[in-house]
């Protein structure tokens, strides 16, 4: 019988500790909130109790979502001011119903829209590739 999902990712967790064990090097093990939840409820939880405690003496926990600090750095990096009026209210609105991910992704369009252009980026192009992407979805206005 194949092992299942759960039963493969716990196999490479273990071994994971085991080259931690035998070579004393250092490992960042990475999930959300809600793996974690997830998988402190399996019937695994015991063994990735006992690789927790392997770790720092707390785990390190970011925010499920990003501050408006952060947002204004994702923006900063793509040469924008922090995100005002029509552009602000888009970004909040992506953050709270999508995610960082979409974010991101809507600036990198944006982005690519001033490229193309041969403009300097702006929070018009940000908002034209958000139009583009409810177009192609049908939701266009």
């Amino acid at each position: 019988m194949r092992a299942g999902q759960g039963d493969r990712s716990i196999a490479t967790l273990l071994f994971i500790m085991e080259i931690f064990d035998l070579r004393k090097c250092g490992v960042v093990l990475i999930g959300s909130s809600e793996f974690e939840r997830g998988i402190m409820q399996s019937r695994h939880a015991d063994t990735l109790r006992q690789i927790v405690k392997r770790g720092l003496p707390k785990p390190l926990r970011l925010p499920d979502k990003p501050t408006v600090d952060n947002l204004a750095e994702f923006a900063a990096a793509y040469g924008l001011a922090p995100a005002t009026d029509k552009a602000l209210e888009l970004q909040a609105d992506t953050i709270r119903d999508h995610d960082l991910g979409i974010w991101l992704t809507t600036l990198q369009a944006g982005q690519k829209i001033a490229s193309k252009r041969k403009e300097r980026m702006s929070w018009h192009h940000v908002l034209s590739a958000h139009a583009a992407f409810l177009s192609i979805a049908g939701e266009g206005k």
